[in-house]
């Protein structure tokens, strides 16, 4: 029995050490890429950040990094991933600043990450590299991770915020740890996870438990994200709460930059001409068609902005609705007709 329970571990590592070198050689390769996911300005319904996700391209399939990260964790490959996630991100914000697209990019990191200053100094390699300014991008950090190092974490966070760069709290309300470790934590913002976002219009507790959050993180002055922004009515109550940013397959699912640059330009239009006749949606051949949704399907990504224009309608206009549906902290509240005149293009 102890033999086979010995033989058995050996076999795991065996091929950990295996997908680890697979791994180094799709780094190699060029088999990684980026996918982006816009994060939605809701009083205002612009884009002016993005998430980055990391895809890893094996033959004819896309592999998603709950697949490889640990793995790439266990085998001493992370730091490898990373430098390659902030490098890539580095060069596509760049590409878009050059088209006049003022882009905030999210990266998300391993907690062993951050247990030294090793990411201050890719961060600034990338930008040094690609000259995007440091304060484009974003890092995030799941609530779990970050409590499971907290003194390193909180120095390196510390440091982050030093150099103007926005950190967040991923998958917030999943990780158990206390509300007193968050007031501690040097982060710009949470993101509360899906799980309670979907789940608001049939679970009163979810929905106040989002509510609850949202305000709580406002009087500590935090932003808040909601992922899980899966159709209008969620779209609605988040609105309704004074939700900073939404992210979900309502608004885009994660496409590539190609792609994200083309829904950009359409946006931005219809965000500048609510009233404009309807056009062809643009389809995207290549969309991140991971963790499908049975409400989007897999037809066309949603314009974002428009979507949020008419929610931010409904929820001003419709009878026995609040006066002030959205308010963006420290701003005006935003309503439909200064929503319509507003006209900018996002990001």
């Amino acid at each position: 029995m102890t033999f086979t329970g010995t033989s058995g571990r050996r076999h795991a590592d065996d091929e950990v050490e295996r997908s680890g070198a697979r791994l180094r050689r799709a780094i190699r390769d060029g088999a990684l890429v980026l996918h982006y996911q816009p994060k939605i300005d809701l009083p205002t319904g612009r884009c002016d950040a993005v998430e980055a996700l990391v895809r890893w391209q094996r033959e004819d399939r896309l592999i998603y990094p709950d697949e490889f990260i640990a793995v790439a964790e266990r085998c001493g490959v992370i730091g490898e991933v990373t430098d390659w996630v902030i490098d890539a991100a580095a060069g596509q914000i760049s590409a878009w600043n050059a088209m006049g697209r003022d882009l905030r990019v999210a990266v998300n990191l391993s907690a062993l990450s951050l247990t030294d200053d090793h990411i201050i100094r890719d961060l600034r390699d990338a930008a040094k590299n690609h000259r995007p300014p440091v304060s484009q991008f974003e890092v995030e950090i799941t609530e779990s991770g970050a409590a499971q190092i907290p003194e390193a974490v909180i120095a390196v966070l510390s440091q982050l915020r030093a150099t103007n760069v926005r950190t967040a709290i991923d998958d917030f309300g999943t990780g158990y740890s206390s509300l007193s470790y968050l007031k501690h934590l040097p982060v710009s913002a949470i993101k509360i996870d899906k799980s309670f976002v979907m789940n608001m219009p049939q679970d009163p507790r979810d929905k106040a438990i989002v509510t609850s959050t949202v305000h709580m993180a406002h009087s500590l002055g935090l932003t808040v994200v909601a992922e899980g922004v899966e159709d209008e009515h969620i779209l609605g109550i988040l609105l309704r709460t004074g939700c900073d940013t939404g992210q979900g397959y309502l608004l885009s699912r994660p496409v590539s930059a190609e792609h994200l640059t083309r829904w950009l330009h359409v946006s931005s239009h219809r965000l500048a001409h609510p009233r404009s006749a309807r056009r062809p949606r643009v389809r995207h051949p290549d969309q991140d068609h991971g963790g499908h949704s049975p409400r989007s399907g897999n037809r066309t990504v949603r314009r974002g902005p428009i979507v949020v224009i008419r929610a931010l309608r409904r929820a001003s206009l419709s009878p026995g609705s609040r006066a002030a549906p959205a308010t963006a902290r420290g701003g005006a509240t935003s309503t439909w007709s200064s929503t319509r005149s507003g006209g900018s293009a996002p990001g």
